[in-house]
């Protein structure tokens, strides 16, 4: 499942659906077959299934068909290709941005952007991919710039790092794999942050000092960018900075605050700014003892811990920019296993019900409250809490999506149950 502006889509096999919020009705937007003719006219292959289609432009009938070899991007309203972006098959960890097409990917230890390289650096010199042993929330080693014109990535020095022998037994021969591996208390590898610029061809790198035992994450652009933020650790994990740099000079134009303890400092998180407010951005720290949000300006002055309680925020999922609200993912448990009044009805007789003012009923807070029903039978409910009228709006979707979880669940056990049969055969 994903969004596209305001709707659900729900990917499939043989077609792609829209699901409607407001009462979770579902509307076919295309099917396999009719891409597929599309596709065939331009020779460019075949869609097996709809599962690695994205939908990036929400206000465009738009999708994006990632395919080996390249991407496709496909109005399904014409049913026709619109433009194409072809790629090396050797070309890994890509990263595409919708809006300027320009693609980032590397092959073999360098990067490179639309078929040119932004890097020629020898063996032991790594660009493009996740650094610092994927710790502190890295995941990736590019980042676009908001609008595309700018692309951050990692290089990572780690010819100093002593290799060490992985065996491959899966190969008719043996074969001897080395990777460089920085054991404890052993040299580490040395990394930096780059800027490229693609109109150029030019890249610039930020003047961090002597990048020894230094750990640099959580890469973040500021919305005008003009500015890169980025979370300084030490090795001992002690000492955190939040740190701008000026993304034309690569120079350091303010260390916004920094965050110390005496057991260890965890940043896993980069700042996201405030959709209406670009003067004010989120930071996520464990520096109360709990994971939370804590509002911050771009002079680095603390306006308030936005979340608190003896529980974690998990992740921010969005906001919602009409009521200036963020919208988050947590392990509050302060209602499991509570009673809840309404939801026992809701499961006992089968109906919808609406609660307009908090605690009218025993455990339950005003919202919208609807059945599941699996195989003609309800078994649970689920409800959205909040105003009645705004509650309703999604709660039709949460009942949708919970009932196609249950089925994907039920599909992949069945799978797993008829491989392990194979299996055994």
């Amino acid at each position: 499942l994903q969004w596209w502006g305001d709707q659900c889509i729900k990917p499939g096999i043989e077609a792609v659906f829209m699901i409607n919020p407001k009462n979770g009705k579902e509307t076919q937007l295309t099917t396999r077959n009719i891409v597929n003719k599309a596709l065939e006219a331009g020779n460019h292959g075949k869609l097996q299934h709809f599962y690695n289609v994205s939908f990036p432009w929400p206000k465009k009938s738009l999708m994006l068909i990632t395919l080996p070899d390249k991407y496709i991007v496909y109005d399904f309203d014409y049913r026709e290709v619109i433009s194409t972006r072809p790629l090396p098959k050797e070309g890994a960890n890509r990263d595409y941005h919708p809006e300027t097409g320009h693609v980032a990917y590397t092959i073999g230890n360098n990067l490179y952007v639309d078929d040119r390289a932004v890097t020629n650096e020898p063996e032991g010199i790594v660009c493009g991919q996740a650094v610092h042993r994927n710790e502190f929330g890295i995941k990736k080693g590019t980042f676009w710039s908001p609008s595309g014109n700018l692309l951050a990535f990692y290089r990572m020095d780690q010819s100093m790092v002593a290799q060490y022998p992985l065996v491959d037994v899966t190969a008719p021969i043996a074969e001897v794999n080395n990777i460089r591996y920085p054991m404890a208390g052993m040299t580490s590898h040395q990394g930096k942050v780059g800027i490229y610029n693609p109109t150029t061809g030019k890249s610039i790198y930020l003047n961090a000092g002597d990048p020894t035992d230094r750990y640099f994450t959580n890469i973040s652009w500021a919305p005008d960018e003009k500015s890169l933020y980025l979370i300084e650790l030490n090795r001992d994990q002690n000492h955190a900075k939040l740190c701008r740099y000026d993304v034309e000079t690569g120079e350091l134009t303010a260390t916004l605050f920094e965050e110390k303890s005496d057991k260890y400092v965890e940043p896993q998180d980069p700042i996201i700014f405030l959709p209406w407010d670009n003067s004010k951005f989120i930071y996520q720290s464990q520096k109360d003892g709990f994971s939370h949000l804590y509002l911050y300006d771009t002079n680095g002055r603390q306006i308030r811990q936005s979340t608190e309680g003896d529980w974690l925020v998990k992740e921010v999922l969005g906001f919602d920019t009409k009521k200036k609200e963020i919208i988050i993912a947590s392990t509050d448990h302060s209602r499991v296993d509570s009673f809840h009044e309404i939801g026992y009805q809701v499961v006992t007789q089968g109906d919808t019900k609406e609660v307009s003012g908090d605690e009218s009923f025993w455990g339950v807070q005003k919202g919208v409250n609807l059945p599941v029903f699996y195989h003609g039978k309800v078994i649970a409910a689920v409800g959205i809490s909040g105003d009645v009228e705004e509650a309703r709006k999604y709660a039709a979707l949460a009942q949708k999506i919970t009932t196609i979880l249950l089925r994907e669940r039920e599909l992949e056990a069945r799978g797993s149950q008829k491989r392990s049969k194979i299996s055994y055969m």
